[in-house]
């Protein structure tokens, strides 16, 4: 049980994250649609190469994948909102579950 707030789940690095049922198996829904994409869709320029006049044929292609990786992420009771849910500690579900109650209520 995690204490004070504090998370269960570190995201410093993927194995950790590989650990959640849940986020592997988000994690093989992202790598299906990401598999649809070629290649060089992933070098994207970081630092100071952002600033050179560089080829982005495809564009399209990189806004479409974000666009269903977004979808993925905020289905609801999806497996990428579950494993969000278990990062939460105890006291901090509480407080969300009846803050959900009395909103309901109103």
């Amino acid at each position: 049980m995690a204490s004070k707030g504090k998370s269960l789940i570190s995201t410093v690095n993927e194995d950790m994250l590989l650990e959640n049922k849940y986020y592997e198996r988000y994690n093989k829904q992202k790598q299906k649609i990401k598999d649809k994409y070629p290649e060089d869709l992933w070098n994207r320029p970081i630092g100071e190469a952002r600033n050179r006049k560089l080829n982005y044929n495809n564009h399209h292609l990189w806004k479409k994948y974000i666009k269903e990786v977004a979808k993925l992420m905020l289905t609801p009771n999806g497996w990428y909102q579950k494993f969000v849910w278990d990062t939460y500690s105890d006291s901090d579900k509480a407080k969300m579950e009846l803050r959900a109650k009395s909103d309901k209520n109103k």
